[in-house]
C-alpha cells in the first residue's frame, strides 16, 4: 500500500510511526513539516489525510 505514498508521506508515515512506538503519541504538525519541508500546519494536515485516506493511519478527529 505504500507503494502509492511520495517521499515526504513514507517520511511522515515513518516519522508518526516512530514517535508512536517510542514516546506513546503522536507527532506535532511542526515535527511532520520538519521532516517533510512543509511550511504550514495545513501542509502537515494534507500530508496526514493522505495517510488516513490510504488506510495508514487513524486520526482521532480534535485536540486532545
Amino acid at each position: 500500500m505504500t507503494n502509492n505514498l511520495s517521499d515526504k508521506d513514507k517520511k511522515a508515515l515513518a516519522l508518526i510511526r516512530n514517535k508512536i512506538t517510542t514516546y506513546g503519541k503522536s507527532p506535532t504538525l511542526q515535527e511532520i513539516n520538519d521532516v517533510t519541508g512543509g511550511k504550514s500546519p495545513r501542509s502537515a494536515s494534507l500530508v496526514i489525510h493522505v495517510l488516513e485516506k490510504e488506510g495508514l493511519v487513524k486520526g482521532k478527529g480534535g485536540r486532545p
